[in-house]
């Protein structure tokens, strides 16, 4: 079973936990229709009203877009680039930022095969792969927590 690494697991957030729990509640709103089977690159649409609604793909793991359309992570202060891809601190911030200030994994965002989580072949969909890397990271950070907690 992927793991955190020690870094990780000593400091993963309940702030961090909860915003996993919402992004699976908000990853559950999007339609597995609008998740391309390509997540390998931002959207490179540099019209500033193509980026005003979440992408209905081609992103990496997509996902990253989608939060900073949500009300829950723009009020953590996620924006999006000109490209399309998440940042934070007025646009000085990394995607891999992002996923590691939001959810204590900055590889959350990396193309399909290229997250720990990610060795659990089998998906039929992009949203597929996604909602796994959701739920395996909040098992684990739970699990996590639960023996530091005793």
């Amino acid at each position: 079973m992927a793991t955190f690494t020690k870094q990780q697991i000593e400091n993963i957030t309940k702030q961090q936990i909860e915003n996993i729990k919402e992004a699976i509640e908000m990853w559950k709103t999007v339609p597995s229709k609008n998740v391309s089977q390509g997540l390998n690159d931002w959207r490179y649409e540099y019209n500033k009203k193509d980026l005003m609604v979440p992408a209905t793909c081609n992103t990496v793991a997509c996902f990253g877009g989608w939060c900073a359309h949500w009300p829950k992570f723009q009020a953590q202060g996620v924006g999006l680039t000109k490209t399309g891809a998440p940042t934070m601190d007025h646009g000085t911030q990394t995607a891999c930022t992002v996923a590691e200030r939001l959810f204590g994994d900055y590889t959350l965002f990396d193309v399909r095969g290229y997250h720990r989580f990610d060795i659990r072949s089998g998906f039929q969909s992009d949203h597929d792969v996604v909602m796994s890397r959701l739920t395996s990271l909040l098992k684990e950070a739970e699990s996590y927590l639960s023996m530091t907690s005793v």
